[in-house]
Parts: structure tokens; C-alpha cells; sequence
């Protein structure tokens, strides 16, 4: 659903490299965005669409602004049209929710979606489906649905149900990359020689930062 941002679209940039390393053809669709942010993180060979179209507030009826975003929204609903009815070879939902019902519908040999929460916590794409049911019986229309943990599978199959073809595939990790930026001069000093730790990650009660202010009190 964005460019950038947590976990899913890090895991969605590799997938995507990935692919593209591969030789193969890659549209990524998102859901809000624009154009420059996205090409500053995506190579121009991969094709870009956005889903939503960005309506300007405050812009008066009749007027020259007016105009040009009612010519910008109806070129947008052509090339929607026509991306509603390519046909792809795999279409993939990198994030539940919004993201996994619109893939369930694109014209594709096959369908796989990714789930990253665990249901049972953060049961937020309710407003998506309207019922569990719905949910679910999206969920039966995907080839595989793919589960970032046990845990995650597990609450899905307590929230909704069991689709019949959940599978369990822990989050992509480009370990060389890593090991190369592991070697990169770090810029940061300090006048001790105490141990300096560093963690990353969303201030949300699920990333569990006081559980590490605690760890660190402890050490």
C-alpha cells in the first residue's frame, strides 16, 4: 500500500530485485505514492501504477487547477483500465488487507498474498473484508497464502479460519548486502569504550522497545 516504509515494503524491494535479477517483467502497483519517490528506490525497468488517484483539497470548481486534475483523473481511469485487464503470470499481494483483495481479483495464472501480523493482536483489515467469512473466502481464491511465522499462521487460522493453503516462509534476508554495509566505516563516536547498542524500528507497542530499555537496564 506505500513505497517505503516498515518491514513489508523492505521485503517487497527485495523480492523485486530479486525478480529483476532473474530477467522476469515486474509491475508494482501501490496504493498511495507518487512517481518520484517511487523511481528514487525502483530501477526505471520496472513499471510503476498508482491505485489511488491523489485528489488535490481545496481546489475551486471551474477553475484552470480544476480542469487539469479532471484531465490528470480521467487519463489515470484509462491507464487503470488497461492494467485491470492485463494479464500477468503471477500477481502478488505483499501485505493483507486492501493489497490482498485487489490481487485476488487481477487476471493472473496464479495468486499469492502475504500476511505479517499476527491476527489474534492486530486484527485491522476487518474494515477490508466487512466479516471474517469474506476474509476467508478471499484467502481460498489465493494459490498460497504465505505466513511470515507460525505464530502469524496460527492467528489466522484462530481470527478467520483455515484457508486450506496458509504455508509458513520467514521474511527474505539479502545476507550480503548486509555483510557489505557491515563493513562500512561507522561515523559515530564516543568518548568511552562502553558497549553501543542500536535498534531500529517503528515506536508501536508490538516492536516491544521497552522490553529492550528493560534488557539494557539488566545488562
Amino acid at each position: 500500500d506505500l513505497i517505503s516504509g516498515g518491514g513489508a515494503e523492505q521485503i517487497t524491494k527485495q523480492l523485486v530485485d530479486k525478480l529483476l535479477q532473474e530477467g522476469h517483467d515486474v509491475t508494482v502497483a501501490v496504493r498511495k505514492g507518487n512517481r518520484k519517490d517511487f523511481y528514487r528506490i525502483y530501477p526505471r525497468k520496472v513499471k510503476y501504477f498508482l491505485l489511488e488517484f491523489p485528489w488535490l483539497d481545496g481546489v475551486r470548481r471551474f477553475t484552470l487547477r480544476w480542469l487539469l486534475q479532471r484531465f490528470r483523473f480521467a487519463f489515470f481511469c484509462f491507464r487503470k483500465f488497461l492494467l485491470d485487464r492485463e494479464k500477468f503470470d503471477i500477481a502478488i499481494a505483499m501485505k493483507e488487507g486492501p493489497c490482498m483483495k485487489d490481487i485476488a481479483n487481477r487476471n493472473a495464472k496464479k495468486h499469492y498474498g502475504w500476511v505479517h501480523v499476527d491476527y489474534r493482536y492486530i486484527y485491522w483489515t476487518l474494515g477490508t473484508f466487512s466479516s471474517a467469512e469474506n476474509e476467508l473466502k478471499c484467502f481460498q481464491q489465493m494459490d498460497k497464502v504465505i505466513c511470515v511465522s507460525q505464530a502469524t499462521a496460527n492467528g489466522v487460522v484462530k481470527t478467520i479460519g483455515d484457508s486450506g493453503n496458509l504455508v509458513v516462509c520467514y521474511n527474505p534476508i539479502d545476507v550480503a548486502r548486509i555483510q557489505h554495509m557491515a563493513k562500512e566505516k561507522c561515523t559515530y563516536s564516543r568518548d568511552n569504550n562502553k558497549p553501543l547498542f542500536v535498534s531500529v524500528g517503528r515506536l508501536a507497542k508490538e516492536k516491544q522497545f521497552s522490553m529492550l530499555l528493560e534488557a539494557c537496564k539488566c545488562l
